[in-house]
């Protein structure tokens, strides 16, 4: 190793250092102001403090006889001697911004971890609170109608034209279909109490995205903050009082320990062992979304079928009214009103599913 070499070494270090000063954060002014970033702000300032400040030391010194003092006026024999003194590390200067960039980083990560987990936690439930509101708004229009349905059934029972038992067939179905709506909305009022009020809105793809590039960020100030352990930058200044005078004195100290040669090509294997984590680990994020987007599109083809099905039938009811108008039997009217009811339960439902069908497409853009 050339004197040249460590030359270069020393100069590249010190370019790093001043940069590391004066660089601001990357990510500092996208991370969010969220209860546990500020948890992790502070934590990364109470240490950040400590290393940015120069640092106090009182000694007292006692040379014994025979001994050979420092030309500092120091005393030989019985007596203690005091000192003073202070000591400043550009080294620990470096240190603490990187510290405050790491703690910005990590609060970017958990703000976009958040975010992904709002999604992954909904697991086979993403998509239904909107597609059920959106069902169940449907059928409270379908039961202003269906009231209107009983309503001239009960005129044509006081009239003697149906039966009670048919009249109560009607009832039965109008009473079915506001215990349905009861029980859609107290689902959507417990998915609300979960934190599934947002789920289409959420832009995974870009939550992922910041993840991953803020883990990356943390990954690189880790590592450096690892290397600078192989450099020693320290200043120290400090008074020697004694009978007469009251003297001074001073060290610059640097130092560098060669291990860092070889732990370079460790942080950097570290640095791909990261990337290569961040991808394919089944507990990272990205593996967790993919499977939940395979998921979705596995119960997006059956949600269609389901769909299919029900627009189908409703296609047949609609045919066998138009029929059953064409007929002027009380048979025909008590017919066409049990179908208009169920109809309007099928509207309901092709509502739900292709909302649902439609939130859950929104993964794979």
């Amino acid at each position: 190793m050339s004197y040249r070499y460590l030359r270069q070494r020393c100069a590249a270090t010190l370019i790093l250092l001043l940069g590391s000063l004066f660089s601001l954060p990357l990510l500092a002014q996208e991370a969010p102001n969220s209860a546990r970033c500020r948890t992790i702000r502070a934590e990364a300032s109470s240490e950040a403090w400590l290393l940015n400040a120069p640092k106090l030391r009182a000694l007292a010194l006692r040379i014994p006889e025979g001994g050979e003092g420092d030309g500092a006026d120091t005393t030989v024999g019985d007596a203690f001697q005091g000192r003073i003194d202070i000591s400043y590390s550009p080294i620990d200067a470096v240190r603490a911004t990187y510290v405050m960039d790491t703690a910005d980083a990590a609060c970017s990560r958990e703000h976009a971890q958040r975010q992904l987990m709002l999604v992954l936690e909904q697991g086979v439930l993403y998509g239904r609170l909107s597609a059920l509101s959106a069902e169940v708004s449907s059928l409270e229009s379908g039961l202003v109608r269906i009231g209107q349905i009983v309503d001239e059934a009960t005129r044509r029972h006081e009239r003697g034209i149906i039966t009670v038992i048919e009249l109560d067939e009607l009832r039965l179905q109008q009473f079915r279909i506001q215990r349905r709506v009861i029980d859609i909305h107290d689902e959507i009022a417990t998915l609300s109490a979960r934190g599934f009020d947002r789920g289409p809105d959420t832009q995974v793809r870009i939550a992922l995205q910041n993840y991953e590039r803020a883990s990356e960020v943390i990954s690189r100030k880790q590592s450096a903050l690892r290397r600078l352990g192989a450099w020693g930058v320290g200043v120290r200044a400090g008074l020697v009082p004694s009978p007469r005078n009251v003297d001074w004195y001073g060290t610059l100290e640097f130092s560098y320990n060669i291990g860092e040669l070889w732990q370079r090509d460790t942080e950097r294997r570290y640095l791909e062992a990261r990337r290569q984590e961040l991808i394919s680990d089944e507990m990272e994020m990205r593996s967790r979304v993919f499977r939940f987007r395979q998921a979705m599109q596995s119960s997006v083809k059956t949600l269609g079928e389901a769909l299919e099905l029900a627009q189908a039938e409703l296609t047949v009811i609609e045919e066998e009214r138009r029929r059953l108008q064409s007929a002027s039997t009380d048979n025909a009217a008590m017919r066409i009103a049990l179908l208009e009811i169920r109809s309007m339960e099928l509207s309901a439902r092709c509502t739900f599913l292709q909302q649902l069908v439609a939130t859950r497409r929104q993964l794979e853009a």
